[in-house]
C-alpha cells in the first residue's frame, strides 16, 4: 500500500483551501468594487441633474440679452459637454469642468439674489449641494485613525442604499 500521498494530504488540503479564498474573496472584491462604482456615479451625476434643472428654469425665466442668462448658456454648454464614460480622460475632464459650473452658477445665484433684494433665504451653491449629498449619500472612507470600537469591516463601508 502507497503512503506517500497522506504525507501530502495537508499541503493538497491547505492549498484548496488557499485557491477558494482567493476565489471567493476576487468574487466579493468585484462585487464590491460594482457597488462603489455605481455610489460614485450616482453621487457626481445627481448634483449635475440638479443644476441642468436649475439651469432649465432660469433659462426659461431670464429675460433675453441679460448677462444672468449669458452665464446660465455658458453653464448649460458646459453641461452639454460632460462625458458619461469612466477612462481616466474623461474623469479629469469632469473634475475641470464641474469646477467651472459651480464657480458660473455661484456667481449666478449671488447675481440674481443682487437683483431680487435681500428677502428670504437666498438659493446657494452650497444649499444645492447639501441637498445633492442628503439624496446620494456621502461615501464613508477607510481612516486610519479610527478608535478600536468604530473599525468596521469592508461590507459596513458600503452605503446603505
Amino acid at each position: 500500500m502507497d503512503t506517500d500521498y497522506l504525507l501530502n494530504l495537508e499541503q493538497q488540503f491547505y492549498q484548496e483551501g488557499y485557491e477558494q479564498g482567493l476565489s471567493e474573496k476576487a468574487k466579493e472584491n468585484y462585487i464590491e468594487g460594482k457597488q462603489f462604482g455605481l455610489q460614485v456615479g450616482f453621487q457626481r451625476f445627481v448634483i449635475l441633474g440638479q443644476i441642468q434643472g436649475i439651469v432649465e428654469v432660469l433659462k426659461s425665466s431670464l429675460v433675453d440679452g441679460s448677462s444672468i442668462l449669458k452665464n446660465v448658456e455658458s453653464i448649460e454648454r458646459l453641461l452639454a459637454d460632460i462625458q458619461m464614460s469612466n477612462d481616466d480622460d474623461a474623469v479629469a475632464e469632469y473634475e475641470s469642468v464641474i469646477v467651472k459650473v459651480r464657480n458660473k452658477l455661484r456667481n449666478v445665484l449671488l447675481s440674481l439674489h443682487r437683483q431680487c433684494g435681500r428677502a428670504g433665504d437666498p438659493l446657494t451653491l452650497e444649499s444645492i449641494e447639501e441637498a445633492s449629498t442628503r439624496v446620494a449619500g456621502q461615501l464613508k472612507a477607510y481612516v486610519e485613525e479610527e478608535n478600536e470600537e468604530d473599525v468596521v469591516n469592508g461590507q459596513d463601508h458600503a452605503m446603505e442604499w
